[in-house]
């Protein structure tokens, strides 16, 4: 839970940062340079972290909103690619909470209807993206799942072609060698030399099946392989 709490006061760092931007129309000016240098940031801590770092984007995209008309901006809409991004990899009340902070720094920016409406989304967008991040997090659990069947099976399969030709193979052509050894002795009966004959038979069917066993299994898999 305070893992929790302090994403969503490092997420709103950027609202809070960038609402001066409606507040102090004085810093305006500074616009350009203030976007760009977060953008540096937020890349080089992204690459140093090799992940998208959101404090740094929730900070790039207040700033670019705020300067840039709050409510009435015309790259609003990236407000809402950030609010699916934050769905798909935090928890709804982490989401649901920096949607309300993001919506109460954007009040001061209220002059028509139309941006009371565009406001009042910010927040009943939210179960809609975490619905959709949800729906990407099974997929893509689903995925990960799969790979690791995948690589179960690959690895089971490893096994077993080990032991069949380490072990299995070795040890019937060991007895059907064995066998064929002692019917060449000619001092055998017929009643020594039958059970003989019927163990070095069921041998050769084991050997047989197995290495018909083997070839499908190899088969098959290589058959899978090229459908992924």
């Amino acid at each position: 839970m305070n893992k929790q709490i302090s994403q969503i006061l490092k997420l709103s760092l950027g609202p809070l940062l960038s609402s001066a931007f409606i507040f102090f129309p004085g810093f305006l000016s500074y616009t350009a340079q203030v976007v760009a240098l977060i953008s540096i940031v937020t890349i080089f801590i992204s690459l140093n972290q090799k992940r998208l770092s959101l404090t740094a984007m929730s900070f790039l995209i207040s700033t670019i909103i705020f300067s840039t008309g709050g409510l009435s901006s015309p790259v609003f809409f990236l407000t809402y690619f950030f609010i699916f991004t934050l769905a798909s990899l935090n928890p709804p009340y982490v989401t649901l909470a920096y949607s309300l902070i993001f919506t109460l720094f954007l009040i001061n920016s209220l002059n028509s209807f139309q941006s009371a409406l565009t406001l009042i989304s910010i927040p009943f967008i939210t179960p809609l993206a975490h619905y959709i991040g949800k729906l990407y997090q099974d997929n893509l659990h689903k995925q990960i799942q799969i790979e690791l069947d995948d690589d179960q099976i690959h690895h089971h399969e490893t096994k077993f072609f080990l032991w069949f030709s380490l072990i299995l193979k070795h040890r019937l052509n060991s007895i059907i060698d064995s066998t064929s050894q002692l019917l060449s002795n000619p001092s055998l009966s017929y009643s020594q030399k039958k059970p003989l004959k019927s163990i070095k038979s069921q041998a050769k069917t084991l050997l047989k099946s197995a290495s018909t066993l083997a070839t499908d299994i190899d088969t098959k898999t290589d058959e899978s392989n090229q459908d992924l």
